[in-house]
């Protein structure tokens, strides 16, 4: 079964001009798609198949371009809708010419190593606390 998911990562980008009071911060974000299927097990090399089997990808700038954005912080907060600022949005006309619904595709497959490893990560918070005191 194709299966589509994609992974937003908030940048920070800096704030914009203006007076101390009035200045806010930007973000940029990210986006990747991850294509994947239900591969049989051994199945190393799979063969590629048409975008169009991923109908959330194949259309996807059409999909997102009526989306609505907020910014949750580390806290809980959420910010109200109108203190998020969306600048661009991807285009749907641009999207079509870049990824054709017959472009071959071929659906990731997570390495079975990776299934049975722990990452750690840690706090940006936590980390910037720990520099700023040494």
């Amino acid at each position: 079964m194709p299966d589509v998911t994609s992974v937003w990562v908030a940048v920070p980008n800096g704030l914009t001009a203006g007076a101390a009071t009035e200045r806010r911060l930007r973000l940029s974000v990210a986006v990747s798609l991850r294509l994947g299927s239900d591969l049989a097990p051994g199945d190393d090399d799979p063969p590629p198949v048409p975008l169009e089997t991923f109908a959330d990808a194949s259309g996807w700038a059409k999909t997102v371009a009526g989306l609505s954005f907020a910014v949750e912080l580390p806290d809980g907060t959420t910010l109200p809708s109108n203190a998020v600022t969306v600048v661009s949005r991807p285009d749907p006309d641009l999207w079509t010419a870049l990824f054709d619904d017959a472009a071959p595709v071929r659906p990731h497959r997570l390495d079975p190593v990776v299934k049975r490893t722990v990452f750690n990560t840690y706090s940006a918070r936590g980390v910037g606390d720990q520099v700023t005191a040494a």
